[in-house]
């Protein structure tokens, strides 16, 4: 039922790890978080969470800080969390208040851009879906983010950050663990796409 990857530890829960990856501003870290309320046994997991510190961040020559690309990851930090949860997942889930729902099944969200670029995590993942959006609905989004520290240099998404999403779109196209999903969706839309997804995925 669940596959070569993500099995559960030995004598531990089952875990089945579900990569919710895609465009910057797709939505994906608030359909994770309703995923999390609605998903009995769930646990989330955030790449925003792993950067490294600035004075580390790739830069280009002219000395932009580079964040979209893995240099800019604690990717074995990110990959260490992530072999953690699917170790030990009772431990990090609120579902799971009760010994006797300790050894229920779980589902790890995990969640970010550059996911499938990381070669330490892709091997644990069991399904994917991988949120799209054309060039205009994108960078208009990304021009709107409102909290600090967030707006882009000039050309900064047209350097990196669109080139980064094709390069990973490109990727998912040719993993069959991946479902292709339309972020111009609602977040709700997106949420019953992603639930039914994996409620097919956990029958098989």
């Amino acid at each position: 039922m669940w596959g070569e990857r993500g099995k559960m530890a030995a004598n531990g829960p089952k875990v089945r790890v579900v990569m919710i990856s895609g465009i910057s501003c797709g939505g994906k870290t608030t359909v994770v978080k309703k995923l999390c309320n609605s998903v009995p046994h769930s646990i989330s997991l955030h790449q925003d969470d792993y950067y490294v510190n600035e004075e580390v961040v790739p830069r280009s020559p002219q000395g932009t800080l580079h964040w979209d690309c893995p240099d800019a990851l604690d990717t074995n930090g990110l990959a260490a969390a992530l072999a953690a949860i699917m170790s030990q997942p009772q431990d990090h889930c609120i579902w799971c208040s009760t010994e006797s729902t300790a050894t229920a099944s779980h589902v790890i969200f995990i969640e970010g851009t550059l996911l499938l670029e990381i070669q330490s995590v892709m091997p644990h993942i069991n399904q994917g879906f991988f949120v799209t959006l054309d060039y205009d609905t994108s960078h208009g989004r990304r021009r709107a983010r409102t909290y600090p520290g967030n707006t882009d240099p000039v050309g900064y998404f047209d350097k990196w950050v669109w080139p980064a999403y094709l390069k990973n779109l490109e990727a998912a196209k040719h993993d069959r663990r991946i479902v292709l999903v339309d972020g111009s969706k609602s977040i709700s839309q997106l949420c019953d796409t992603i639930v039914l997804g994996v409620e097919a995925g956990l029958a098989c």
